[in-house]
């Protein structure tokens, strides 16, 4: 799968190649070298550079069995997991993460605002968007909502690239038995290059339509590493453990989120690998496909949320403007 995603066709560079032949043994063996530089936009981009250089970090780490660390102490906890890309809507500065101890909740804070250089002065609740954020981690798709894409992608792969080793065999057998001068060789050997450099694209559309998959770590990564830590809680597991499995979801955020903006009015934007934009607020996630707010998965059984009584008044406003709103709209189909 990296070898495919490694495809710099992915972002519409074409490398010429022709087939070389040379004696091996005694056998003629042909191989596939590059022939000048590569030719910028010859294909349709399929991802942009970003996407592409991101998914490459992913895979090299992934290959290397480490992570990208990021600088500075991360204490004993792991206390803020979306540290490294959570910002400010209005300024663009980093939210930063503030707990005045257990007198309060712990919050997100703009460090534009708190610098005073940012209006952003909304305090985004930390626990209950945490709680909402891996609800939903757990729960989203990044596959195109298809059952079993990941296994249909690598089948279709599989199959192309027999059939490109096959053409390769092919034109190495007409070398073989008429030789890569005769003029019998000449039209089937133009014929195999072209329907390679065909099979060659289609390896690239496939691995694209992989890259969002192999970037994000795939859903049953996701569930099993919040469900580790849920355990490790219950469990009342030492500190090394605990910080060792939130250490490991904040990486899964880095590589599953693309950008998180933290709106002035309190919302949360959450832009994944894969182009899908994602809502939340205040410990809960927008269900587009309901049009409903959903709890996060905890609250259902007793969980509670880590607030005030003032701010939990005020969820109340939003959330119930937001289901008369939803009714109005259903009583109008």
């Amino acid at each position: 799968m990296q070898k495919l995603t490694d495809n710099r066709a992915l972002i519409g560079e074409f490398q010429p190649h022709k087939l070389v032949y040379e004696e091996r043994k005694g056998v003629m063996v042909a191989k596939r070298v590059p022939v000048g530089d590569p030719i910028p936009g010859y294909f349709p981009r399929v991802v942009d550079d970003e996407l592409w250089t991101r998914a490459r970090a992913v895979a090299v780490k992934r290959r290397l069995g480490k992570a990208p660390n990021a600088g500075g102490r991360q204490g004993t906890y792991v206390t803020n997991l979306f540290g490294e890309v959570a910002a400010c809507r209005s300024c663009g500065k980093r939210m930063t993460y503030r707990d005045r101890g257990p007198r309060s909740f712990a919050v997100l804070r703009c460090s534009g605002e708190r610098a005073g250089t940012c209006t952003n002065n909304y305090r985004f609740p930390y626990q209950d968007n945490e709680n909402a954020i891996l609800s939903w981690l757990i729960k989203v798709d990044f596959s195109g909502k298809a059952p079993g894409e990941a296994a249909r992608l690598d089948e279709d792969l599989r199959r192309t690239i027999a059939k490109r080793d096959e053409m390769q065999s092919r034109g190495e057998a007409i070398v073989r038995d008429v030789g890569v001068s005769s003029r019998f060789a000449k039209a089937p050997l133009a014929e195999i290059e072209a329907e390679l450099n065909v099979l060659e694209v289609r390896i690239a559309e496939l691995g694209a339509q992989a890259l969002a998959l192999e970037a994000s770590g795939g859903a049953e990564e996701r569930r099993m590493a919040v469900a580790h830590l849920i355990e490790l809680h219950q469990d009342k597991a030492s500190v090394e453990q605990i910080f060792a499995a939130r250490w490991r979801i904040r990486q899964i955020i880095r590589e599953t989120v693309a950008e998180m903006w933290c709106h002035p009015e309190g919302y949360i934007d959450i832009l994944t690998i894969d182009g899908e934009i994602h809502l939340f607020r205040d410990g809960y996630w927008w269900c587009a496909e309901e049009e409903l707010w959903v709890a996060w998965a905890g609250a259902a059984f007793g969980g509670g949320y880590w607030a005030t009584k003032k701010e939990l008044a005020r969820r109340r406003v939003w959330l119930e403007e937001a289901y008369r709103i939803r009714e109005a709209k259903f009583s109008q189909r």
